[in-house]
């Protein structure tokens, strides 16, 4: 079962929240020019963001825990064991893509040529945020479906993240058609456009969507999870 579909910038809902939290500012404490930066980037958004996303449901994977390698399709994953025992128990697994699309990439490129450097990097979390909450809206979209199985759907999880190896995406990738909701995949696995994601998901009865699981990672080069530890390691 393949799907895919496409989505405007505001059933995203995103917020100056969303890319605060990821630029490790407090929530409303949003110095200048920052603030003026992200609710431009906001307001721009529905014009610089072609949203994309798309999944293909996989029955009865394989799940080994001695290795934490779970078998889906033709293709044995690695994802780690962070990931591994979020989704052991489901009964069924997606793989999805979602993409915020090209020109939000082409904004940060000509901000950043013009020496505007503090708009170009709100710019490009802006993408990165997009490309996030697509995927999180797909799920959205899907809950309602799995819910009438009896099922429920867990938290996204990507390669590149979690000590999941991003070269992982080459078998990702070979379970789709090529170019599938417009994205594409180098030889060093990088996504074009490049605000895109991909990854995996659980369906099943034990299954549940908690949000960001940074706490229980360690991994100390992913931006994303250093960011949210310090910033919860702050409001306690």
């Amino acid at each position: 079962m393949m799907s895919s579909f496409e989505f405007s910038f505001n059933e995203l809902g995103i917020t100056p929240a969303d890319l605060g939290v990821m630029m490790g500012f407090d929530e409303g404490d949003y110095p200048e020019p920052f603030r003026q930066y992200m609710g431009d980037a906001i307001f721009q958004g529905p014009d610089l963001c072609k949203i994309k996303a798309g999944y293909r449901r996989f029955a009865n994977p394989h799940f080994r825990k001695e290795d934490h390698t779970i078998h889906v399709g033709d293709k044995l994953f690695s994802p780690g064991r962070i990931v591994y025992n979020q989704i052991a128990k489901a009964t069924d697994v997606i793989l999805f893509v979602a993409t915020a699309g090209h020109a939000i990439s082409d904004q940060v490129k000509q901000l950043s040529a013009k020496d505007e450097t503090v708009e170009s990097y709100v710019f490009d979390v802006l993408g990165s945020v997009v490309a996030e909450k697509a995927a999180e809206r797909l799920l959205d979209v899907l809950e309602p479906e799995v819910a009438q199985e009896g099922f429920r759907l867990s938290d996204p999880y990507s390669p590149g993240y979690c000590n999941w190896d991003i070269a992982e995406q080459q078998k990702l990738f070979s379970l789709f058609p090529a170019g599938f909701c417009g994205i594409t995949l180098s030889e060093t696995s990088l996504m074009s456009p490049i605000k895109s994601v991909s990854g995996i998901a659980g369906i099943g009865a034990k299954m549940k969507r908690k949000g960001y699981q940074c706490l229980l990672c360690d991994d100390e080069n992913c931006i994303y999870g250093r960011i949210l530890r310090n910033t919860s390691k702050k409001r306690h």
